[in-house]
């Protein structure tokens, strides 16, 4: 059965997207909870089959921002347990992760359903990785305007508040930049099962898709958001649309100026330099982008664990102690 990742950057669309395609597309199963293909990667197979299932479905994401409202893979994944034991059992399962790829696909095929969609982050970094396990693997990276991806996680979760530290703000450029970059340099490799899209162009694109994965995929379907109406969308002359549904000017524009001339995205216009102050942080940003792409080039998990610990060693301080981790996934 063929599987599709919705993958990109934090705040780009991909839950709207695969709720579009739970909604209107009839040749799909939809996962509503992110895959955490990352961490599955990661995970070793108990001895016990009903342990690792009972694992994988309850799995969970939080739905609200006040962590209250959690949504499980079973909650989707609607199969019983007994009937998955005794798949599993059969199947000569070679890891977690080969567990979870193929009850997504047992899932599909008891659906009816020609390929399954999940949303999840950090594609870039896993994909080659989970292509060996399963081949007919598919990714479709949604961006966004960085003026409107970057400020939404500025705002995530804390609206009208907003993240103030200059670094962090740097941090979601490089983030944003080192994204797109691998996901170009997967397309390359892997061009067929392969598609970047930006949020701007979903409605052309899932109507008449011209070229691309979902050409291939003879798919079809409306786009039923107006994306100028979408939390964030970005208007030079109005500001963002806000979560109250107004526009406001949410950032400096020292803050924009910095925002644009810091990713490597030609897209999108920049906005002119108007002091030495942000001419230093754009040069910053560009060096941090130019280094972390070369630890790419090393080993995607490394450049992924140095790039967590550089803006937030605290939190990864623990992994210091087993330097392996820095190369595995």
């Amino acid at each position: 059965m063929v599987g599709m990742i919705i993958s990109g950057q934090p705040r780009s669309g991909k839950n709207t997207l695969v709720k579009v395609f739970e909604k209107y597309s009839e040749d799909v199963s939809t996962l509503n909870t992110d895959a955490l293909f990352i961490k599955i990667l990661k995970k070793k197979k108990k001895k016990k089959i009903d342990e690792n299932i009972e694992d994988y479905l309850n799995t969970y994401r939080y739905q609200d921002s006040k962590k209250k409202i959690k949504r499980f893979v079973k909650d989707d994944v609607k199969i019983n347990k007994d009937t998955l034991i005794d798949f599993v059992s059969k199947s000569g399962i070679k890891s977690y992760c080969d567990m979870v790829l193929k009850i997504l696909d047992f899932w599909n095929k008891k659906e009816n359903r020609k390929f399954w969609v999940v949303p999840d982050l950090n594609g870039e970094i896993y994909f080659e990785k989970l292509k060996k396990i399963k081949t007919d693997l598919n990714i479709f990276f949604l961006f966004r305007n960085p003026l409107e991806s970057i400020v939404a996680n500025m705002f995530w979760r804390t609206y009208p508040e907003r993240k103030k530290k200059t670094l962090y703000l740097i941090e979601l450029i490089v983030r944003w930049n080192l994204s797109y970059y691998l996901a170009k340099k997967i397309k390359k490799k892997f061009n067929d099962c392969v598609e970047i899209c930006f949020y701007e162009d979903l409605c052309k694109e899932l109507k008449n898709p011209k070229s691309g994965l979902l050409k291939r995929k003879n798919l079809k379907i409306d786009f039923p958001y107006d994306f100028q109406k979408t939390f964030f969308y970005f208007n030079e002359e109005k500001g963002w649309y806000t979560p109250e549904k107004n526009w406001k000017y949410l950032l400096s524009k020292q803050e924009i100026c910095l925002i644009t001339n810091g990713t490597t995205n030609v897209r999108f216009r920049k906005f002119k330099i108007n002091s030495f102050n942000i001419f230093l942080k754009i040069f910053l940003v560009k060096i941090l982008t130019l280094f972390f792409i070369i630890c790419s080039h090393i080993n995607v998990f490394f450049y992924k664990n140095l790039i967590d610990f550089f803006f937030h060693p605290i939190a990864h301080i623990k992994k210091i102690s087993n330097l392996r981790n820095f190369f595995n996934g």
